[in-house]
């Protein structure tokens, strides 16, 4: 025998859901950006890492930990300025002197 079912309405109202991000989750945030790769010394370069939850979801506000800092070629280093944009996303800026390969680590904690 074979079964036919109708979705019935539950009431007359659609209720609207507002699902938020979970909360941050380092591993899973991003940073995208030229400053990533490639810098100028004398110059500002920069990059944006965007916050994330463990299921790769934007979260939409501000208030994390942003870190990032720069160890180059001899005793050249830099910690680069963080602008919390209030949105899950977050701008930073750095000014390198000298020239050279850096190693460049971002934390979001």
């Amino acid at each position: 025998a074979s079964h036919f079912y109708r979705s019935l309405p539950l009431s007359e109202v659609d209720y609207p859901s507002r699902i938020l991000p979970a909360p941050t989750h380092p591993r899973s945030s991003t940073a995208i950006g030229e400053g990533l790769r490639a810098a100028t010394a004398g110059q500002v370069a920069s990059f944006t890492v965007e916050a994330r939850d463990e299921f790769g979801n934007l979260r939409l506000e501000g208030g994390d930990t942003v870190t990032a800092v720069g160890t180059g070629p001899g005793v050249a280093h830099f910690t680069a300025d963080v602008d919390d944009l209030l949105d899950g996303t977050y701008r930073v800026s750095y000014y390198p002197l000298a020239a050279g390969v850096y190693s460049l680590s971002v934390a979001v904690g």
